[in-house]
């Protein structure tokens, strides 16, 4: 059952997927307090409001209201430390659609597009400044993802045939040119 959510919800993390399952935990505030909410897909089944982070009650809170049994509570806690460092750092940095920078397609539009459609546009971030558009931390131009939320920034792409392609492989699978020595 879907629960219809506040729409103050001020996000202070992206979501995080609970290894070992097909959710993910979300932390951000509604007013004074700190909302932890638990995503399937797109969807928000659950919500719970703490007056404080609190790691332990934040873990007992996915584990009442995932319904996976024997889910490891020590991976869960991972998650929930992640979330917590995240979220100290201030709310999640969103940046408006501009005239100049038009919107990326989200990394759900590839999933959520029928067979046989063209693939939405690159989802990685353009760096025009010397910080990163997610977490605003100060990053170099060079950088291909931000170290500090994983965002990617830039791609990588072949030499020869111009597809983009992964930074560890030694040789292009679309056009067999051996990359960069």
């Amino acid at each position: 059952m879907v629960k219809r959510m506040s729409d103050d919800f001020i996000p202070y993390t992206s979501p995080l997927g609970i290894p070992g399952s097909s959710y993910s935990a979300q932390l951000g505030k509604i007013g004074e307090q700190w909302a932890l909410r638990l995503v399937k897909g797109r969807e928000v089944l659950e919500q719970g409001l703490f007056n404080e982070l609190n790691g332990n009650k934040f873990i007992a809170f996915i584990i009442q209201n995932v319904a996976i049994p024997m889910i490891n509570p020590y991976q869960i806690s991972q998650t929930v430390k992640a979330l917590i460092t995240m979220a100290e750092r201030g709310p999640a940095q969103v940046a408006a659609p501009s005239a100049a920078a038009p919107a990326t397609a989200s990394e759900y539009d590839a999933i959520s597009a029928p067979r046989g459609a063209a693939a939405p546009p690159s989802t990685a971030a353009v760096v025009t400044g010397d910080n990163c558009p997610r977490c605003a931390r100060p990053i170099q131009r060079n950088y291909f993802f931000c170290p500090y939320c994983s965002l990617k920034l830039r791609t990588f792409n072949c030499d020869a045939c111009q597809k983009e392609i992964r930074l560890d492989y030694k040789m292009c699978p679309y056009c067999g040119s051996v990359l960069g020595s």
